[in-house]
């Protein structure tokens, strides 16, 4: 019996691997998204910034630094308010192709997963379900563990 349900919970210890790796996987191929943005000097003072993939987002800042930071904020915004609209995210387009007008092309990197930590901290539960023999596995251990 013990060899038995040490196989299965190997069995079960590979598939979970597996499914968290794919999770993982799918995860990773949307942490990172970095999109072409024009800078332009402002006239009375500083920089704003549009992104020709996301006409909707515009920003400014009063120095290059901080427009930058202003950008990824934005840019995140976009991105966070279209996942959870279910709207498909539009392909960047080649630094060619776009028409940096009378403005800096700058590529604007936004890191998606420090995003959600800083800003998801909304609680969500979760209901875990387990394989029989391991709940059995348990009820044994803790009645053994009782008895003494």
């Amino acid at each position: 019996m013990t060899c038995e349900i040490e196989r299965m919970e190997i069995n079960y210890t590979f598939y979970f691997f597996a499914f968290l790796r794919k999770m993982i996987k799918k995860l990773l191929t949307f942490c990172y998204w970095s999109d072409p943005a024009v800078f332009r000097k402002a006239e009375e003072w500083g920089f704003w910034v549009s992104f020709p993939d996301f006409p909707e987002c515009m920003t400014q800042g009063d120095s290059m630094n901080e427009a930058y930071e202003m950008a990824v904020d934005a840019l995140g915004l976009s991105l966070s308010s279209m996942e959870d609209e279910g709207t498909a995210f539009p392909k960047a387009s080649e630094l060619d192709a776009v028409d940096s007008e009378d403005g800096v092309l700058v590529i604007v990197e936004f890191d998606m997963a420090e995003y959600r930590r800083k800003n998801g901290s909304k609680a969500v539960k979760k209901t875990l379900s387990i394989p029989e023999w391991l709940n059995r596995l348990h009820r044994c251990e803790s009645w053994l563990t009782a008895a003494g």
